[in-house]
């Protein structure tokens, strides 16, 4: 799992914005080591899943109550009606159907539970440049080209799929996962520029997203 630590043990304290106020009982797809358990209330009920054998292993170590497999495998483990929080950290580009997963998870859901997480923006302005520019398209083994990636999504993308899919749109908004100290802050400044003629979501990397439910 080395050459993962990044991905698996990622903290992603940026997503804390996108959590809801009150919140019991949480199911996080993907969750690594359960590195992002920390930011959530003591008290609730955690469960999570993960595809990663060492991943989970190091959670159990840790005392984090994770399910191994995908969301598919374990579907029948994981009780009906009962979770008010989903987390999905860079998870569903990695779905070859979200649009199944979304519509799937529902069940597992509590009437008015919420779907928090994250996505790349392959409208990101770097990933413009390969694009455009380069003219290339060259995977990698992490960010927006990051080979185990089956779907890519822009903002407008992403949001038409969660509406079709009977969900209604708390937040979402961009986020930047650079340094905002010395000449990033500054370089970071500067991608409003071009965004002014490409789209105000072309400076971030990610998008954010808190989904809920429609009732």
């Amino acid at each position: 799992m080395s050459d993962c630590d990044a991905y698996y043990k990622s903290v992603r304290k940026d997503i804390c914005y996108y959590l809801p106020e009150r919140y019991a009982k949480v199911l996080e797809v993907g969750c690594g080591v359960g590195t992002f358990r920390r930011h959530l209330t003591r008290d609730c009920e955690y469960l999570g899943i993960e595809p990663c054998e060492a991943a989970v292993h190091e959670a159990h170590q840790n005392g984090t109550s994770v399910l191994h497999g995908c969301y598919d495998d374990v579907a029948d483990q994981i009780p009906d009606g009962h979770y008010d929080l989903v987390i999905c950290n860079d998870v569903i580009e990695h779905m070859a159907y979200p649009e199944k997963f979304l519509s799937d998870i529902k069940r597992k859901m509590a009437p008015h539970g919420v779907i928090v997480g994250s996505y790349p923006n392959i409208r990101f302005l770097f990933a413009l440049k390969h694009l455009l520019l380069d003219k290339d398209w060259r995977y990698t083994d992490l960010g927006i080209f990051d080979r185990t990636h089956l779907r890519f999504f822009t903002m407008k993308s992403f949001r038409r799929m969660v509406v079709e899919q009977g969900y209604a749109i708390e937040k979402m908004s961009g986020i930047y996962r650079g340094k905002f100290s010395g000449w990033y802050k500054y370089a970071f400044v500067l991608f409003f520029i071009p965004a002014l003629f490409l789209g105000f979501d072309t400076p971030y990397s990610q998008i954010g997203f808190r989904i809920r439910l429609n009732s």
